[in-house]
């Protein structure tokens, strides 16, 4: 391009010249600068929101019921408060002690929506004490014990003292299919009638 067709282009057009802007880009300068301020302004609300949070509330309604002989249910529900932060996961511990100065166990879940946890590989007899807490961005909170406070892994029969009800049925069931075959083949019930 020649000096002087750049030279009118530039006089011409406030948007080519040195020291001014036209008045369309300033005011995407403009809309730009507010959409940064407003994202800046709610980075520190949620900042601020993070700071003044407290550790999370315990869980409610922590249900504990036995499933099998080696192993524990527990069913639990959101805490009522989120004081501020998302609980992101709950850990669940199991002790044999009350004051669960030794904990067996322990699993953090990491599903939120998950609220439940069946404890398994417990010994079949022992009593043992379940709590249940959740986490957020300031940690894990308190415990919330359960309802009832502790269970023993267990099944029906060991508990009633009977045997199982289909013990020395089979062979009673066998007799009646023998005996029911030895009249048909005597009656002639086998055969078909016309």
């Amino acid at each position: 391009m020649p000096r002087s067709l750049i030279a009118s282009l530039k006089q011409s057009s406030p948007s080519f010249s040195d020291g001014h802007k036209s008045p369309r880009s300033s005011h995407i300068s403009r809309h730009m600068l507010d959409n940064k301020h407003l994202v800046w302004r709610r980075k520190f609300q949620d900042f601020c929101l993070l700071m003044s949070a407290e550790c999370p509330e315990p869980p409610t309604n922590v249900q504990l019921s036995v499933s099998s002989s080696s192993s524990l249910l527990v069913h639990f529900n959101e805490q009522n408060h989120h004081n501020g932060a998302v609980v992101t996961r709950y850990k669940v511990e199991w002790s044999c002690f009350e004051d669960f100065s030794v904990i067996a166990g322990e699993q953090v879940i990491d599903d939120p929506r998950c609220l439940q946890y069946e404890i398994p590989d417990l010994v079949q007899g022992n009593c043992y004490y379940v709590r249940v807490s959740a986490w957020d961005v300031k940690g894990f909170g308190d415990p919330c014990p359960s309802c009832p406070v502790s269970a023993t892994p267990s099944n029906w029969r060991e508990v009633s003292g009977l045997p199982p009800r289909c013990e020395g049925k089979l062979n009673l069931l066998d007799g009646v299919f023998v005996g029911l075959q030895e009249i048909k083949t005597k009656e002639g019930v086998g055969k078909r009638k016309f």
